[in-house]
């Protein structure tokens, strides 16, 4: 009796979820059994994004994560969407409405909440139907390798890269070996 006392967090909880504790009534001198320590834990929330490329002026691209609401983005900027998602829980970006014409990537879009935000899934809306719809949308595109999704992002098959005839008979031409 009479001796002071003094609780504290050795560690924080983890690895998931990832936590963070408080003690309350944590100090003060005890004269009897001290019965008014509380702990409290709560889940750390984080948030979810990364950037977009390949949009032309005027275009947009709706984002969509499960559970999270859809984000709409018209620039090739970094995003990030409004909801926070707690420590230990999966997350899932997808593309819900393209730039029309176009077909989007997302790459590192899906997987689990660890203890920092996400900041790396990337939206890339470079990709067109054909080696011609490049052309059309930058006349002063090079001869190149170039993403194309001829089923679009609503199909089955996956985006691939095509080396693109830009300047035989006006260009535009897919070139596949």
């Amino acid at each position: 009796k009479g001796a002071p006392y003094a609780v504290t967090v050795a560690s924080q909880p983890g690895p998931l979820p990832a936590q963070t504790c408080v003690v309350a009534s944590c100090s003060g001198t005890a004269t009897s059994d001290v019965s008014d320590v509380a702990v409290t834990c709560t889940t750390n929330t984080y948030t979810l994004g990364g950037a977009v490329i390949g949009l032309d002026n005027g275009e947009s691209v709706v984002l969509q994560h499960e559970g999270g609401g859809d984000l709409t983005v018209q620039a090739n900027v970094p995003f990030t969407f409004a909801q926070k998602l707690a420590s230990g829980s999966p997350y899932a970006v997808t593309v819900k409405t393209p730039p029309a014409g176009k077909s989007c990537l997302v790459t590192n879009g899906a997987g689990t909440v660890t203890d920092a935000n996400i900041t790396n899934v990337s939206v890339d809306c470079s990709i067109r139907r054909s080696c011609a719809e490049h052309k059309a949308a930058n006349a002063a595109a090079p001869d190149g390798i170039y993403p194309i999704d001829p089923d679009g992002n609503a199909g089955p098959n996956a985006p691939f890269s095509a080396y693109c005839d830009m300047t035989t008979s006006g260009g535009g031409w897919t070139l596949l070996v």
